[in-house]
C-alpha cells in the first residue's frame, strides 16, 4: 500500500525506481548478526526475510510497469570482495560470498537494471576483519583502510564483471564512498573509482550511472552520526554543511569529466 501511494504521487517525476536498497545487508544484520532490528540471530529467518522482500519487489515491479511501463525498475544489493586471510577463513569467506553475492540477488528476478553498492574487501580469519570491529587485526594486515573497511577499489571492477557476466543487465553504482573523518583517502578514491568505471565502459559494460555516498555526512544505520562519508562536512550542533576538498574534486569530475589524466564523456557521475 505504501509503495502504491509513492508511485501514484511521484511517478511522473521518477526516472529510475529502486525498490530495496541493500536487502542483503538488512537481512544479514537484522537476522544473522543481530546488529539491526529485530536483533535476531537466525539464518532461517534471514532467508525468509529475503524471500518476503523478493515477493514485495515483484508486486511493486508489476504495479510500476502497469502505471509507467517505460520506467526502469531495479534492485540494489551491496557487493563486497570476501577473501580468506588464512585457511580458517576459507569457509566463512565462501559462505559470505555465496549469501551476499549469489543467493540474495537471485531472489529478485524482475529487474530492468542491477544497482550495486561497493565499499571494500573484507578478509576473514575466520571472522571478518574490519577496522570498525577489529582495528588491531586490520592494522597488522598493513593495508590501506578508512574508518570501517579495507580500501580495495579494484574490487569494484571484479563485482561489476561478475554481475554483468551473470545477469547481462544495465548496472548503476548506487553507493560508493569513503568513511573517514579526514578527507585524503576520499579525494584519492574519486579518481581511482572514476578510472575503473571509465575502463569498464570502454570494455563494453552497460553502466548507466554512479552515485557517490554521500553528498554530506549522514546518519549511518546503527552507528548514527559517528561515521563520516560526506563530500560536505555536517556540523552536528549548527547543522551547517561545509564542503570538504573532495567536494570540489567531485564537482570538476561531474561537470567537466576531468580528473587528472581521466577524461570521459561517458561516465554519468551524479550526487544523491
Amino acid at each position: 500500500d505504501f509503495a502504491k501511494k509513492v508511485v501514484d504521487q511521484f511517478g511522473d517525476y521518477v526516472s529510475y525506481w529502486n525498490t530495496f536498497n541493500e536487502p542483503n545487508v538488512y537481512a544479514s544484520f537484522g537476522w544473522i548478526t543481530g546488529a539491526f532490528p529485530p536483533f535476531r540471530t537466525n539464518p532461517v529467518l534471514a532467508a525468509t526475510a529475503v524471500k518476503n522482500m523478493g515477493k514485495a519487489h515483484d508486486l511493486v515491479y508489476d504495479y510500476i510497469k502497469e502505471k509507467f511501463p517505460h520506467q526502469p525498475v531495479g534492485i540494489s544489493n551491496n557487493t563486497t570482495i570476501f577473501s580468506a586471510e588464512n585457511t580458517l577463513g576459507w569457509f566463512t569467506s565462501k559462505l559470505s560470498d555465496w549469501w551476499f553475492m549469489e543467493w540474495v540477488p537471485d531472489r529478485f528476478t524482475k529487474v530492468d537494471f542491477f544497482g550495486m553498492s561497493y565499499y571494500a574487501r573484507i578478509p576473514h580469519d575466520p571472522m571478518p576483519i574490519t577496522y570498525l570491529e577489529t582495528p588491531d587485526k586490520m592494522k597488522k594486515l598493513g593495508v590501506i583502510h578508512d574508518d570501517m573497511w579495507e580500501y580495495h577499489p579494484e574490487g569494484m571492477r571484479t563485482c561489476i564483471d561478475r554481475y554483468w557476466k551473470k545477469y547481462r543487465k544495465p548496472i548503476i553504482i548506487t553507493e560508493n564512498g569513503i568513511c573517514q573523518q579526514t578527507d585524503e583517502l576520499r579525494q584519492q578514491s574519486i579518481g581511482d573509482y572514476a578510472k575503473i568505471l571509465h575502463q569498464a565502459l570502454q570494455d563494453g559494460i552497460d553502466i548507466r550511472g554512479y552515485f557517490h555516498w554521500s553528498t554530506w555526512d549522514n546518519f549511518e544505520w546503527h552507528l548514527g552520526p559517528t561515521k563520516r562519508f560526506g563530500l560536505y562536512e555536517c556540523n552536528l550542533d549548527t547543522k551547517e554543511r561545509t564542503p570538504r576538498p573532495s567536494a570540489e574534486i567531485f564537482r570538476k569530475l561531474a561537470h567537466f569529466k576531468i580528473f587528472e589524466e581521466v577524461e570521459s564523456e561517458e561516465v554519468a557521475v551524479v550526487t544523491n
